[in-house]
């Protein structure tokens, strides 16, 4: 009977028991496909969809047939293990590590290795397909593994007013200081200090990142200067003059209220992978999260690249359903919408105006509460 191994790096054995691993990722993902799915076999339209979603449908037919020939070409005497026709594909006579000892795969996995470990195939279709199949495979074995990136300790954001003349001044800056801190709290992995002129605690880390609004009510306005800094260097990050209508009967929902807000938290999504404190480990992921998230509602078709760039170097460095959660919606908004020149598929849903974006962000709260 023919062997693969399924735990680690992809690993085929003939029925002596040589090796007889094809070269290919693709041929070597068609193998752990049928291995795991139902009765060995998949339809070929089905394994086209996932290793050549970016092509047509005939070239995708091409390269099927290809990475078949492959595989019966390194498979030898036992090719016949492989039988395929016009619709399907279908492996006999095999058995996995995940059947002939599920301990020693368990081990291996709570050891720190992984399904189909080093398959780099450059497709959403199929890593989406790894990613949900290495989650269920884990789950059979009752291995879990922990959320380093949510486990890890919150940066503070800290709110600072200074400078706010009583009355509407005041109740300008609060009301600017408490909903950025507010929108940071639902997209980032912070701890607001400061909301609503509350004191800060004197024994805070100095590390995270301050929001400082100071002001000045000026006849029928007030002006408010607002800056980002890191906590750890004193380094200002992003500032931001503005004049609020005083006069206004809810001035938070007009004038230059709302966009200061969103560019404000688009700035500390953007700036948190460069903290000092943020370099390296779970809190480095939890940067890296941040600044996608911000990438990845402008809905620039280059930006939401980067922001998928962003999340899979963020869930190389740790372990987190939340990366997961967030290329779930990434792939949602990118693929559905129609081809781009460089990689068909790839279009924003939208090109709209900040303000509609960020009320597009509020109606995901749902997302981010279950992915955290």
């Amino acid at each position: 009977m023919m062997f693969i191994r399924l735990v680690g790096v992809l690993e085929v054995r003939d029925d002596e028991g040589s090796l007889c691993t094809p070269r290919g990722a693709k041929a070597r993902a068609i193998l752990a496909m049928l291995c795991q799915a139902p009765d060995r076999r998949r339809a070929r339209r089905w394994l086209e969809a996932r290793l050549w979603s970016d092509r047509g449908a005939e070239q995708a037919s091409g390269s099927l047939r290809q990475a078949l020939r492959e595989i019966r070409k390194a498979l030898g005497a036992t090719s016949f293990r492989l039988e395929s026709d016009r619709d399907m594909v279908r492996l006999t006579g095999v058995e996995t590590d995940l059947e002939r000892d599920r301990a020693a795969a368990a081990q291996a996995l709570a050891s720190g290795r992984e399904f189909l470990e080093g398959i780099d195939i450059l497709d959403p279709a199929f890593e989406d397909w790894l990613r949900d199949e290495r989650a269920r495979v884990e789950a059979q074995l009752g291995i879990r593994r922990p959320d380093q990136v949510s486990a890890t300790a919150r940066l503070p954001f800290v709110i600072r007013l200074g400078g706010l003349s009583d009355g509407v001044g005041s109740f300008a800056g609060r009301a600017l200081g408490d909903a950025v801190g507010s929108l940071l709290s639902e997209f980032a992995h912070v701890s607001v200090y400061g909301a609503g002129g509350t004191p800060v605690p004197a024994d805070l880390p100095r590390e995270g990142m301050a929001l400082h609004v100071e002001g000045v009510q000026i006849q029928d306005r007030v002006h408010v200067l607002v800056s980002l800094s890191s906590i750890a260097s004193g380094r200002i990050i992003w500032n931001q003059r503005a004049a609020l209508p005083a006069a206004e009967a809810d001035f938070t929902g007009a004038g230059d209220l709302p966009p200061l807000v969103f560019q404000a938290a688009d700035a500390a999504l953007a700036h948190f992978p460069q903290l000092p404190e943020c370099q390296n480990g779970p809190r480095r992921a939890n940067a890296l999260i941040a600044r996608a998230v911000g990438e990845m509602f402008s809905y620039d078709r280059a930006r939401l690249r980067e922001a998928d760039r962003l999340l899979v170097e963020a869930e190389g460095i740790a372990v987190s359903a939340r990366v997961h959660a967030w290329r779930m919606l990434l792939r949602q908004t990118c693929w559905s919408s129609g081809p781009s020149p460089n990689r068909p598929g790839f279009w924003p849903r939208s090109t709209a105006l900040p303000a509609r974006r960020w009320s597009g962000r509020r109606a995901i709260r749902w997302f981010w509460r279950w992915s955290g």
